[in-house]
């Protein structure tokens, strides 16, 4: 192995050489930069590679580069770059290189390699990059778009460009996507903007320029309209979108592609393309005059009365009403969010709107009403119209108590907000009828899905201690009743326990009762009730440790195990570190415990154990 990592670093020994003459790095920093090299190369030569060893080998070298160069800046030295930070970037480049080969399938390690060939503007090789992923990555959009901007960009080769969007528009016929930026290539040739920049200054160049779009193929845009009907021919869905999209950039290039522009704009109001994009279209062919685009969309709201018509519309407002505070945006949005609310499309944050805008609790209940109606299943929209009933009428106790059984009844079990309707209506219970409070209770926390319920059995047991602060007995009660009827969660049982660590009334035995109660329920999946279990027995009974240790390594999944046994280590180590702070020896246990956690984690463990077992004898001494 030692052969093989020594002809590696070979290639780095003229950069070694140069810093220590020209003294960039001081002979410390260098000794340290040809050890950190060693140590890296000798973790490439594994025969297990990974690639956070590239990785690591890669930052530390970039890491490096970064300080030469500061130095350089601050020093005003810019001689003899490529012999230092010129071989470092060869090194990184190869080294990102072998990763992305070895690894071949990891498309992050490929865009990695080629953000690092950009940066540092090695271009052929970023070329190369970019076909060798592609081989690998045929069908990834992402990167075939990102590779044909780069060649069309950076390398100005049109056709090497259009190749490859072609290639991927082959490949991934339903991608609109590459169709898309597909034909953008044509259009954005060097030549043609040329063409579009000269056309747009003298009457007579436009005559010259019709001239010779007539007789070229390009220049006359016949190749970007046959990608335009190529596209839209092989476009399952979405076909007006695309359209529209089509039409946005062919307006970019003014006076030359004018025709085209009118044409595709002509198609998006033909019955076939006819949608909310024709709309769309029209909005943007106006000037800013905000209320004519206010009447256009109420045409186009009233000719194509759709979600996603709507929904445009309700952007449009709420931007205008945002930035201006125009008082009609205000209204229309308003109305578009009471249509969307009305016909069933309203969605949580659309209903949180409406009702930070709307201050009238009878146009409030009215919307709500109508958004209940159209689905019954949403808890939310029920918790939203409780809220507004008792806002507007707190005692009538009869007609909220009324509308929330009829919401139990209702809604989904399942549903967003479910959890926040049982809070809404026991916060109102809690003050206007006492009685009700523990029956809303019982019906959320045993009559409700197991996660809804679990929620619940946490506000009811921090309920609980508030009001009977002085009653432990109970809280005790309850907790156990829940403990009774599973499912719980691990909230739940950590919720009574810091209860009760808490209560003036403290009690070991049922705190230690909820841990095993805990455990009953989460021991095999979860190691984290365990450690909890060993951090407060650590505490009140220590000698019980190695019994919850021994236990738990017999009851959880293995995958579990080297999760438990490295918090396991760390509390030992914690609590050793705790109390040696009290010791007069405090600096020399403290290297002794950085020894404990660079060794082995058995080793650690055996450790960490017996300075624990020290400290007790101690402390019962």
């Amino acid at each position: 192995m030692s052969e093989f990592v020594e002809e590696d670093i070979e290639g780095l020994l003229p950069v070694f050489e140069t810093l220590r003459d020209v003294q960039l790095l001081s002979p410390t920093e260098i000794d340290a930069f040809v050890k950190r090299c060693h140590f890296f190369e000798y973790r490439l030569q594994k025969p297990r590679k990974d690639p956070s060893s590239f990785k690591g080998y890669t930052d530390y070298l970039g890491s490096i580069m970064k300080l030469v160069r500061m130095r350089r800046k601050r020093l005003k030295y810019r001689f003899r770059e490529d012999e230092i930070e010129g071989k470092i970037i060869i090194k990184v480049a190869n080294l990102l290189r072998q990763c992305c080969e070895r690894f071949q399938g990891r498309a992050e390690l490929w865009f990695d390699l080629i953000g690092f060939l950009k940066e540092e503007k090695m271009y052929i090789r970023c070329s190369k990059a970019y076909f060798r992923a592609m081989q690998l990555f045929p069908r990834n959009s992402a990167l075939r778009i990102q590779a044909a901007r780069f060649e069309y960009s950076v390398e100005h080769r049109i056709e090497c460009a259009r190749c490859i969007m072609q290639e991927g528009i082959r490949l991934i016929t339903r991608k609109s996507i590459l169709t898309g930026k597909g034909y953008h290539l044509p259009c954005t040739e060097e030549k043609e903007l040329e063409v579009a920049a000269e056309a747009q200054k003298t009457l007579e160049m436009k005559v010259n320029i019709k001239e010779k779009s007539g007789q070229d193929a390009v220049l006359g845009l016949r190749v970007v309209e046959t990608i335009i009907n190529e596209a839209l021919e092989r476009c399952v869905s979405g076909r007006s979108a695309m359209l529209l999209n089509f039409w946005r950039i062919m307006k970019r290039y003014g006076l030359v592609a004018r025709h085209l522009v009118k044409k595709l704009y002509d198609m998006l109001w033909t019955p076939k393309y006819k949608s909310e994009e024709s709309w769309i279209a029209k909005s943007e062919l106006m000037n800013y005059d905000q209320y004519s685009l206010y009447e256009l969309f109420d045409k186009a709201c009233a000719d194509i009365p759709t979600e996603r018509m709507h929904r445009h519309y309700l952007t449009l407002c709420q931007r205008h009403y945002s930035y201006d505070r125009d008082a009609e945006a205000k209204e229309k949005f308003r109305e578009q969010l009471f249509w969307l609310i009305s016909r069933g499309y309203g969605t949580d944050m659309d209903v949180r709107k409406f009702n930070v805008l709307v201050e009238s609790s009878e146009e409030k209940e009215k919307v709500l009403g109508e958004a209940v109606k159209n689905n019954p299943g949403n808890a939310f929209f029920w918790m939203m119209l409780l809220q507004c009933k008792i806002k507007s009428n707190p005692t009538d106790v009869e007609a909220i108590r009324k509308l929330f059984n009829k919401a139990t009844r209702e809604a989904y079990d399942g549903s967003y907000g479910l959890a926040s309707m049982y809070k809404v209506v026991i916060d109102w219970a809690h003050q206007y009828s006492e009685d009700d409070v523990d029956d809303f209770f019982r019906q959320a926390t045993f009559r409700t899905t197991p996660k809804v319920a679990c929620k619940m059995r946490c506000v009811r047991l921090n309920y609980m201690a508030s009001v009977y602060h002085d009653r432990p007995n109970k809280l005790r009660e309850e907790y156990f009743l829940f403990a009774k009827h599973p499912p719980n969660s691990i909230e739940v049982h950590r919720t009574f326990i810091k209860l009760e660590l808490k209560s003036k009334q403290m009690s070991v035995k049922f705190v230690a009762q909820a841990f095993e109660l805990m455990i009953v329920e989460f021991g095999r999946k979860a190691h984290e009730c365990w450690i909890d279990y060993a951090n407060f027995m650590l505490k009140y009974e220590p000698l019980t440790l190695q019994t919850i240790h021994r236990r738990a390594m017999a009851s959880l999944v293995s995958d579990e195990v080297e999760l438990f046994l490295a918090a396991y280590n760390k509390l030992l180590q914690n609590s050793v570190s705790n109390y040696t702070e009290s010791d007069s020896d405090t600096e020399k246990d403290v290297e002794n415990i950085d020894l404990i956690e660079d060794d082995d984690d058995d080793i650690a463990r055996e450790a960490a154990i017996e300075a624990v077992e020290n400290f007790q004898q101690e402390n019962s001494s």
